[in-house]
């Protein structure tokens, strides 16, 4: 038992007491010589030169510094400085120190962001010295705008543009003076538009509709007044004995004998029909005074029913009837027979001896 408590006592002290510092030095030494030799090359240590010479890279690129003005462009159109809005052309004049070795026929802009190409962009140099270059330039947004981040270049050296002054550049959306709006040389973006409405815009095409449809019913009303008014004049030039009836039945009685009797010549069922509508129409023309040789069936229809509405109550759907057959008679061509020139004028003195009736009665 006593020895068994020994033990115990002397691990304890094992345990606290710190490690002999040779020994853990021994150890590490072991530790680096068994590592191999590609690990210490993985990871070399950056000295202060090292760290210095790349902080300083990105200004090295930079191999000298000009100062640039902006004056207005020498050429039409020309446009004020203190006037310039977007899209308008302008100079831009650098000057600094020689560059030794810049290829001068190669100069062109270029730019640290994407957005500096928006406020100053160059558009092309127009000469290009030792020490200074004149170029022209645009902008194509709005305010005012520095040289910082605007750089020329030959594809290897590098000058930055600075300015004092910043290029004032206004919206095209801005009112320009009435001056300039009117000269026809000045560069600018003439916008128009939108046009406030009050009204939506749904309003506005039914308006557009109802002012049409009000001008094209007046102009078709005037129209029908001047034919009327010509049909007068025709009939007081012929004026004749006969009643329209009697000289319905009179031409009636003509193309018959023109037709089919044995006196006719040069007879066609074609040229029957269009005796017969015409006659028909001219009965139509002088009862009624309507333009019916001139009119359409739908046009003599809607001028007897608004006019005559007695008449087109009593006969109205057989004067409809006995038009639409004459004009698919007219169109029907060398179709149509001598049987059906007959049955026409059957229907016509029906219908023309319906009309009678009914004038008689009604005066």
């Amino acid at each position: 038992m006593i020895e068994l408590r020994g033990k115990q006592l002397l691990l304890a002290q094992a345990e606290t007491e710190p490690p002999d510092q040779s020994e853990t030095a021994s150890e590490q030494q072991d530790q680096e010589a068994s590592e191999p030799a590609g690990d210490q090359t993985a990871m070399p240590v950056e000295t202060e030169g090292q760290k210095k010479e790349k902080t300083e890279e990105p200004t090295k690129q930079i191999d000298a510094t000009w100062k640039c003005e902006t004056r207005a462009i020498d050429s039409e159109p020309s446009v004020a400085l203190d006037n310039l809005y977007v899209g308008d052309k302008y100079l831009v004049h650098c000057q600094g120190e020689f560059v030794e070795g810049f290829a001068t026929e190669q100069a062109a802009a270029a730019y640290l962001n994407e957005a500096q190409t928006y406020t100053i962009h160059i558009l092309k140099m127009r000469t290009f010295e030792n020490k200074e270059f004149w170029a022209e330039a645009t902008s194509y947004k709005p305010g005012e705008h520095k040289f910082d981040g605007v750089i020329v270049s030959d594809g290897l050296q590098r000058i930055a543009l600075t300015g004092e002054q910043p290029v004032v550049v206004k919206s095209a959306l801005a009112e320009r003076p009435q001056v300039e709006a009117m000269n026809p040389n000045a560069q600018k973006i003439m916008l128009m538009g939108p046009f406030p409405l009050a009204l939506p815009i749904w309003l506005w095409i039914a308006i557009f509709v109802v002012v049409f449809g009000l001008v094209g019913l007046i102009w078709r009303t005037v129209a029908m007044r001047m034919q009327k008014r010509r049909l007068l004049e025709e009939l007081a030039k012929h004026n004749t004995a006969l009643t329209s009836y009697n000289q319905f039945h009179k031409e009636i009685r003509t193309h018959i004998r023109n037709h089919t009797g044995p006196t006719a010549t040069n007879s066609t069922p074609t040229q029957y029909v269009r005796d017969l509508d015409s006659s028909f129409r001219m009965f139509l023309v002088r009862e009624f005074l309507i333009p019916a040789m001139e009119w359409k069936t739908s046009t003599v229809m809607g001028e007897l029913k608004g006019r005559h509405k007695k008449t087109y109550r009593y006969a109205g759907p057989q004067v409809r009837k006995l038009l639409v057959e004459f004009d698919r008679a007219k169109d029907a061509g060398e179709k149509m027979r001598y049987q059906d020139c007959e049955q026409l004028i059957e229907m016509s003195r029906r219908v023309v001896n319906q009309i009678k009736k009914m004038r008689r009665v009604t005066k």
